[in-house]
C-alpha cells in the first residue's frame, strides 16, 4: 500500500500576539543624543510585563511539542506526516492541548485591563493607549490552525512534469521516508542504550524494562508508513531480548 493512502501530511500553525511594537521615539532621542543616524536603528517596545502571557507561550509550547511527537518530519515548510491509524489518537491528543491554549487566552483576556494599566504606570511618557488593540481584536490574535493535506503522487500534479523532474519529485519522497525510518531506529538505539547503561549502573535484570522496549517497539510500528519489513524485524529482536548478549548486538544493529 502507498503512503498516498495510508497517510496524511499535517501543518500546525499556532498564532499569538506578540505584545511588542517599534517605538519611533526612542530611535529619535537615541539619535539626537549619540548624533547617529536615525533610520540604521529601531527600538522595540513590550507593552505588557512577560509574565502575563507565560502561560499562553506554556501551552503553545506543549502543543508544538506534542503535535513533534505524534507526527514525523516531512520534506520542508513544516509540514509533517502520520499514518492514518494514528491520526484519530493525534486529534485527540491535540485537541486536549487546544483547550489549554484556549483556557489560557481566556484568563489573559480577562486580566487584560489590568496588564494595560501596569503598563500605564511602568511605560511613563512612553505609554500610548493606541499601541493596545480592543480585546475583540486581541482574541483573534490568538488561534491555532491544523491543515489536513493530501500527500501528492506524480499523477496529481496538473501540469506535465519531465522525466527529470519525476524523478527528483521521487526521491525527494524516498529521502524523506528514508530519514523518517532513521529517525525511528535512532529512537530504538537510544532506548536500547539508556536501558543497557541503567542496567550495568543498577545490576537490574533487562526484563524490568519491559515497558519502556514496548512503547519504542510500538511507536516503529505504528509509524513504519512505508511498511518496511526491516523496522519489524528490530522490532521483533527487541521484543525477543533475553540476554545482555541480545541486547548488546541489537544496539549495535541499530547503529
Amino acid at each position: 500500500m502507498s503512503i498516498q493512502n495510508n497517510c496524511l501530511l499535517l501543518k500546525l500553525t499556532i498564532h499569538q500576539w506578540t505584545a511588542k511594537v517599534r517605538e519611533d521615539r526612542v530611535k529619535e532621542l537615541v539619535a539626537t543624543h549619540f548624533k547617529t543616524e536615525s533610520h540604521s536603528d529601531y527600538y522595540t517596545k513590550s507593552l505588557i510585563r512577560s509574565e502575563y502571557l507565560q502561560n499562553i507561550r506554556t501551552c503553545a509550547n506543549a502543543l508544538r511539542y506534542r503535535h513533534d511527537k505524534l507526527t514525523l518530519p516531512w520534506m520542508d515548510g513544516g509540514v509533517r506526516i502520520i499514518p492514518n491509524t494514528a491520526f484519530f489518537d493525534y486529534q485527540e491528543d491535540i485537541q486536549k492541548n487546544k483547550d489549554a491554549f484556549t483556557s489560557a487566552v481566556d484568563n489573559f483576556i480577562t486580566l487584560y485591563p489590568r496588564a494595560i494599566e501596569d503598563a500605564k504606570n511602568s511605560h511613563g511618557e512612553l505609554f500610548d493607549p493606541d499601541d493596545y488593540p480592543q480585546e475583540h481584536e486581541l482574541r483573534s490574535m490568538f488561534r491555532v490552525e491544523t491543515d489536513l493535506l493530501p500527500i501528492p503522487g506524480v499523477a496529481d500534479f496538473r501540469v506535465e512534469l519531465s522525466e527529470e523532474d519525476m524523478k527528483r519529485f521521487v526521491e525527494r519522497q524516498h529521502k524523506a521516508i528514508s530519514a523518517i525510518e532513521g529517525d525511528l531506529v535512532r529512537e530504538l538505539h537510544d532506548t536500547l542504550n539508556r536501558i543497557w547503561t541503567s542496567s550495568v549502573r543498577l545490576k537490574t535484570g533487562y526484563t524490568l524494562a519491559g515497558s519502556q522496549i514496548t512503547e519504542a517497539t510500538n511507536r516503529i510500528r505504528k509509524y513504519n508508513i512505508n511498511n518496511n519489513p526491516a523496522l519489524e524485524a528490530l522490532c521483533t529482536a527487541a521484543v525477543n531480548i533475553q540476554s545482555e548478549e541480545d541486547l548488546v548486538q541489537l544496539i549495535s544493529r541499530c547503529r
